[in-house]
């Protein structure tokens, strides 16, 4: 009485299957609303964005990278870590929002999680969702807070923690130390069905021990994009240029990637979209030979619960 009640279950059919998210809500007002189970954490607004809402077929490299970077996987092929997070986390989270005069609005996104993000979750004969850690806190921290001083225009940041100390992944080990952190913030201008902008700065880092080694990770990540509509919006041309900066261990040897991105989003039907991007990738190292690659990507989607925003 008094709120409503919300349950979703969606689950992944390409690559392998999965269970991408599964939790319920509790909404009494719309100051704050309950959140628990596996969901999405809190990140960039290119992120949060659901797959129907984004501009481009695929999001920046920065976007694809940085859940996975603050739960607990690797920049590199393990058998421990290597699964996708899908910028996704088992745990509570507490959503809401409030709106001023003239229109002026601002939202906030809290969660607490355990910091392994999904595919490890629901059953297993050790409890795989969740960590065996030695001290009282240790958990996934993060937040977001968006803020609108007119409609259409927002800015955002996010930030979070993951610190776990001698934590075991499972009954009978192995044992390590978690120590990651990660920021950004962001700012969109314009209307879904109209001209608009947006652009991000995101930062993060890894520290971590692991089989009595420290690894070290460093990332950051910036861009910038626009669309433009035509036909009445039945017709997007897009442009983007986000770059991506790693090093590991600190050894000042930086893998510097700059991807441009084009595209072209047509709607025939209210609830069908077809977009069309062409990305071109070059990747600098001092000490490794560069990468310049072009790829041609096509994404159709179809949407049976409401219009396809255009």
């Amino acid at each position: 009485p008094g709120g409503g009640l919300q349950l979703l279950l969606r689950i992944r059919l390409d690559e392998r299957t999965d269970i991408v998210d599964f939790y319920g809500g509790w909404m009494p007002s719309g100051l704050f609303s309950i959140y628990i189970g596996q969901m999405k954490v809190p990140s960039t607004a290119e992120v949060l964005a659901p797959y129907n809402e984004l501009d481009f077929a695929s999001r920046s490299t920065f976007g694809r990278n940085v859940g996975d970077y603050s739960m607990t996987r690797t920049p590199y092929i393990s058998s421990v870590m290597a699964a996708k997070s899908y910028d996704r986390d088992l745990g509570i989270a507490v959503k809401g929002s409030w709106r001023g005069d003239r229109k002026y609005e601002a939202r906030w996104f809290l969660m607490a999680g355990n910091g392994l993000g999904a595919n490890r979750y629901i059953g297993g004969s050790e409890n795989e969702e969740f960590l065996y850690t030695n001290s009282f806190g240790e958990m996934y921290l993060g937040g977001r807070l968006e803020i609108s001083p007119v409609p259409w225009v927002t800015a955002g940041a996010h930030a979070s923690s993951n610190v776990h100390e001698d934590v075991a992944l499972g009954e009978r080990g192995p044992v390590f130390d978690i120590d990651r952190k990660a920021w950004s913030v962001d700012l969109a201008a314009g209307s879904p069905r109209g001209p608009r902008i947006y652009g991000f700065y995101g930062d993060g880092r890894m520290d971590d021990y692991f089989d009595a080694l420290r690894y070290l990770f460093d990332y950051s990540g910036w861009g910038l994009q626009g669309v433009w509509p035509a036909l009445g919006g039945r017709i997007e041309l897009a442009l983007r240029f986000d770059r991506f900066t790693s090093e590991s261990g600190r050894d000042g040897n930086e893998t510097v990637q700059d991807d441009w991105t084009a595209g072209i989003n047509f709607s025939p039907l209210d609830h069908m979209r077809i977009q069309l991007d062409y990305i071109s990738k070059n990747v600098k190292n001092e000490f490794e030979s560069d990468i310049d690659d072009d790829i041609l990507y096509m994404n159709c989607q179809f949407d049976f619960d409401a219009p396809v925003p255009r």
